[in-house]
């Protein structure tokens, strides 16, 4: 996996945890990957779709009901997050002069008319 990949998986996993700490009041840095909403948050129904709504307006993705009913773990909800951030968020906007290949590498405007 390439070092900019990992970054932003990691990114969006600190960002995870910090807006789950922030929902059930739990520092951040004590949660990790396999703390257990419901038994380990005591979070009930209503709490994971609150959860959902932070991350949906942090994020700025929209989460389906039935991914909502799959959140047993931290990791699970990284996952989901993960998976609705659309592609185009993990790459920026080309350069001027230059635009993506389909490898994800940036192309200089001669490159890609070539």
């Amino acid at each position: 996996m390439p070092p900019s990949v990992r970054t932003m998986e990691n990114g969006i996993a600190r960002m995870v945890m910090d807006v789950v700490g922030g929902r059930f009041d739990v520092d951040g840095d004590t949660l990790t990957r396999s703390t257990r909403l419901v038994e380990d948050l005591h979070a009930d129904s209503l709490a994971i779709l609150e959860l959902t709504l932070a991350l949906e307006e942090a994020f700025d993705i929209d989460v389906a009901s039935e991914q909502v009913a799959r959140l047993r773990t931290v990791q699970d909800t990284i996952e989901v997050v993960a998976r609705a951030i659309p592609l185009s968020a993990a790459h920026p906007a080309a350069p001027v002069g230059g635009a993506y290949s389909s490898t994800g590498s940036l192309t200089t405007r001669t490159e890609h008319e070539a």
